[in-house]
Parts: C-alpha cells; structure tokens; sequence
C-alpha cells in the first residue's frame, strides 16, 4: 500500500435472497467439483440508477424482460427510465428509513451508487455514499430476507 491507501478486496458474495451465505460464495463450482447454480432474477432493485453505470444496467435487465426497480434520489432524473416500463423509487442509500420500501418485494439488488467526484469534496462525503450507503443497504437486505 503507497500513501496510507487501503487494499481493496474482491466481491466475495451477491445480495440475492438465494444465496443462504452470501459470503461463501463460490465463482467457480465446476473447478471445485461442484454444480453451478444458476439463478434467475425476477425483480431487481438497482442503485444509483440515475447514474451512467445504473441507467445502464436498468435497460439492459428491462430488454431481456426482468421487472427492474430503479433507485433515485431525485424523481425528476427517472423520466428516462420509466419510458422502458421501469418502476422508479425516491430513496437515498445514506438514509435507511428511504430503503426499505423499495428492498421489499425484489429478489436481487444490484448496488451501482457510489459517489465518485469531484475530488475536492471532504472525504466523509465519499465515505457516506460509498461506505455508509452499501452498508446500509446491506444491512436492509439481511434484515429483510434471512
């Protein structure tokens, strides 16, 4: 590590309803003798859907037929995704209480919110989103559906 930075760790797991220990995850079953396990997403909850990467992955899960429930923070930028049939949310990953309606009633939850610039804003503004908002939605889910 140069300059204090913090080693970054693969995603070890998926936040599906399935997934009994989501942690344990394994990548690659066939290479450790076991079946893969494939999973079909019905509903989707997708953070940061306003955004470049969570439009995104919005209408690409909306063409292949999935029901796909878009998180925003401001309503007016959902516009764009519910001429694709796609259901937008009000909520914030830095505030639980906004999380929980729109947790219920998905089976995966695909988190691509994240705050990325500008560099000059203070480090707890990145914290929150990036750290404190997968957190949060993390916990939701756990909660929710184990």
């Amino acid at each position: 590590m140069q300059n204090g930075s913090r080693a970054l760790t693969p995603l070890r797991g998926l936040m599906h309803r399935d997934f009994q220990q989501p942690e344990r995850f394994d990548p690659e079953p066939e290479a450790h003798g076991r079946e893969p396990v494939h999973r079909v997403m019905k509903s989707v909850l997708v953070s940061g859907a306003s955004g470049f990467l969570g439009s995104s992955i919005c209408r690409t899960l909306a063409s292949q037929g999935v029901s796909v429930r878009a998180l925003v923070r401001d309503r007016r930028k959902a516009g764009a995704l519910e001429q694709f049939g796609i259901e937008a949310v009000t909520g914030d990953v830095t505030d639980p209480a906004t999380l929980e309606t729109p947790v219920k009633g998905v089976d995966t939850i695909i988190h691509s919110a994240a705050l990325i610039g500008p560099p000059s804003l203070p480090w707890n503004a990145f914290e929150a989103v990036n750290v404190a908002g997968t957190r949060n939605l993390r916990r939701l889910q756990t909660q929710l559906w184990y």
